[in-house]
């Protein structure tokens, strides 16, 4: 009986030491700032350069509309079947922890940067207290 209180005392304690955890989300596995996630196919990733074209534009161009891009293989199974993804690509952005917007399959460049403006939010500027914007156009 001591035995076996000690060997269950083991257990837990390198439990506890090796950060084990008894039900891991596979989502837990992203970095925690991800918002945008590209589920990518790898066996046809040149036939996806429309969302990479697209991602990298939006992220250099909007920078304060994304926090994160993390690209998702397609051999990632327990992603894959968290966030339901049945057809690849497929772009998913992160609401909050229930709310997704998908965009799947084939598109156009500028339709996969439409998705992403319109349902990215905008992050405010906390330093910011101006309300003006200043609006320059050329003849």
């Amino acid at each position: 009986m001591v035995s076996l209180s000690f060997a269950l005392l083991f257990l837990a304690v390198l439990c506890l030491l090796s950060g084990c955890s008894v039900n891991n989300s596979p989502a837990e596995e992203l970095s925690p700032q991800s918002n945008i996630l590209l589920f990518s196919d790898d066996e046809n990733i040149k036939e996806e350069n429309n969302y990479y074209n697209a991602l990298l534009e939006v992220r250099a161009n909007f920078p304060e509309k994304s926090d994160s891009i993390e690209v998702i293989s397609s051999n990632q199974e327990k992603l894959l079947n968290h966030f339901n993804v049945q057809e690849l690509p497929q772009l998913i952005i992160i609401k909050d922890e229930n709310n997704y917007k998908r965009l799947t399959g084939d598109h156009p460049k500028e339709n996969i940067q439409h998705f992403l403006l319109t349902h990215l939010p905008i992050k405010e500027d906390k330093n910011s207290h101006t309300d003006t914007y200043t609006l320059s156009f050329s003849d």
